[in-house]
C-alpha cells in the first residue's frame, strides 16, 4: 500500500498518512479498532491543537513570557498521549487488551493497513517501527505532536508582541478562528472516515 493512501486530519493544511480504508464487511472487530484509532487519533490532535493554541494566548495576552507548551499544558498533552495509547489498547490489543501483550485475537499492523515504520511527517523525526497497536499510538502521537507544533508556531512564532488594542485583538481573532477551523475539518473527516470504515 502506498504512503499517500493512508490519512487522518492535522490542523490546518497538514494531511498525514494514518488508516487506510477498510472493506465494506471486514471483520466487525477489525472495524472497531480502526475507528478506534482513527477517533482517538483526532482526539488527540484536537487536545494538543487547542492546549498548545491556548498557551500562546496567555503570552499574546500578555500574561505568559513563554515558551509553550507551558507545564500546564504539557500535562494536558502528556495525559492526552496517554489516553490515546489506552484507547487502543483497549479496541485493538486482543485477548488482554495489551498491544505487544498476548497476542491471541490482535490484529498485526499489517491488517489494520499499517506499515512497518511510522510514515513521518514534513521536517518530523517520526520513524519509529509499528511492530504492533502500540506503535501506532506512538507513531500518531509523535505525527500529531509534530503538525500541531508547525501549525501553532506558524500562526504565533512571528507575531510582533507585546501587542495592545486592535492589533492584540486581531492576533487572537486569527488564532481562535485557526483552531476553529481544524476542529470543524477534523470532527467533518473523522465522519466521513467512519462512513468509510463502514463501508
Amino acid at each position: 500500500m502506498s504512503r499517500g493512501s493512508y490519512r487522518v486530519v492535522v490542523p490546518l493544511v497538514f494531511a498525514v498518512s494514518m488508516v487506510t480504508v477498510c472493506p465494506p464487511h471486514a471483520e466487525a472487530d477489525l472495524v472497531a479498532c480502526q475507528r478506534k484509532i482513527v477517533k482517538g487519533a483526532l482526539k488527540f490532535v484536537q487536545t494538543k491543537a487547542k492546549t498548545l493554541a491556548k498557551c500562546e494566548e496567555t503570552i499574546v495576552k500578555g500574561k505568559l513570557v513563554g515558551p509553550c507548551p507551558d507545564p500546564k499544558a504539557a500535562t494536558k498533552i502528556a495525559r492526552a498521549a496517554s489516553s490515546l495509547a489506552a484507547s487502543i489498547d483497549k479496541a485493538c490489543g486482543g485477548t488482554d487488551k495489551v498491544c505487544g501483550g498476548n497476542r491471541t485475537d490482535e490484529y498485526t499492523p499489517a491488517d489494520l493497513g499499517w506499515p512497518v515504520t511510522c510514515p513521518n511527517v514534513l521536517h518530523g523525526a517520526c520513524t519509529n517501527t509499528i511492530s504492533d497497536c502500540g506503535g501506532i499510538a506512538t507513531c500518531i502521537a509523535c505525527v500529531g505532536e509534530t503538525a500541531v507544533d508547525q501549525a501553532v508556531g506558524l500562526i504565533y512564532d512571528d507575531l510582533a508582541l507585546p501587542s495592545s488594542g486592535a492589533v492584540r485583538s486581531c492576533q487572537l481573532a486569527i488564532g481562535k478562528a485557526a483552531v476553529k477551523f481544524h476542529a470543524t475539518k477534523t470532527k467533518a473527516l473523522q465522519k466521513c472516515w467512519e462512513a468509510n470504515l463502514l463501508g
